[in-house]
């Protein structure tokens, strides 16, 4: 069965929507981090208890997001590879340009246009004419598409 255009831009979506999770456990780091330093265990001698479970609590969900953070960084950077691996196959230099700004960089087909003084008709044409040169044989000799999920 061949691509379509929109198998390839499910494809090249895959690092944008890593790039959205690994943001999203930064900021869940960040805010049971918060929440931890807020937490302050009774000196007065006698353990209340309370706050040490929430420190406890807190630490694990910090330690299990961290783990969570080095492993999308790794199925970043592979993403990464594959995708640019696949936009080099990409014949034209125009084309490869607006598929990395948009699919790697993340700018939208306006913001392409606008940064290159260009009609935004004319970047999405070329960005049409830049999916359709994509040979499938570059995206089908990469690993099996995985979708970006949140496991909290």
């Amino acid at each position: 069965v061949p691509l379509t255009r929109q198998d390839k831009i499910g494809y090249l979506r895959q690092y944008q929507e890593l790039e959205e999770e690994y943001q999203w456990l930064k900021e869940q780091k960040v805010r049971w981090s918060e929440i931890a330093s807020r937490i302050t265990p009774s000196m007065t001698g006698m353990p209340k208890g309370r706050a040490g479970n929430k420190i406890q609590t807190a630490a694990v969900h910090i330690a299990d997001l961290t783990d969570q953070i080095d492993k999308n960084t790794l199925k970043i950077i592979e993403k990464l590879e594959e995708i640019s691996d696949v936009i080099s196959s990409v014949p034209d230099a125009q084309q490869r340009k607006i598929l990395r700004q948009h699919y790697i960089e993340g700018m939208r087909i306006g913001e392409i246009a606008r940064m290159s003084y260009r009609d935004y008709s004319w970047i999405a044409k070329i960005h049409k004419k830049a999916l359709d040169s994509i040979p499938e044989e570059a995206i089908k000799s990469q690993k099996k598409p995985q979708k970006a999920t949140k496991n909290i």
